[in-house]
């Protein structure tokens, strides 16, 4: 019963979140690219609002070009540390609101989290 508890508590995400998020690159902008990663949910509340969390990162195309062969492993790699980086950012902020993200029909959905008295 514990775990069933767990999910609902402030900060509690599913265990596969990073699933969720969706990459985006945007075109070369001077001597750089930007990259993204948002994770969309829908609110738990009468209009279904949607919301997003978002991350931004810049890999100039110096360090793309000294990479060489190995510049698609830095995008990945960053790729990753971004992914870890945002999960933590999320579940802080879930926690200070006191809400939790639960999937619900393949979606994510944000709602109050339930206090332990």
């Amino acid at each position: 019963m514990r775990e069933v508890l767990d999910g609902y508590l402030p900060g509690a995400v599913p265990a596969d979140l990073v699933r969720h998020f969706r990459f985006f690159e945007d075109g070369k902008t001077g001597d750089f690219r930007r990259f993204h990663l948002y994770l969309y949910f829908t609110r738990d509340d009468r209009a279904r609002t949607e919301g997003d969390f978002h991350t931004t990162w810049p890999i100039t195309d110096t360090l793309l070009a000294i990479e060489g062969d190995g510049a698609a492993e830095l995008v990945e790699e960053q790729r990753r540390v971004n992914e870890e980086l945002l999960r933590l950012h999320i579940v802080e902020r879930l926690r200070q609101e006191t809400t939790c993200l639960r999937e619900r029909g393949g979606q994510l959905v944000k709602m109050s989290a339930i206090q332990r008295g």
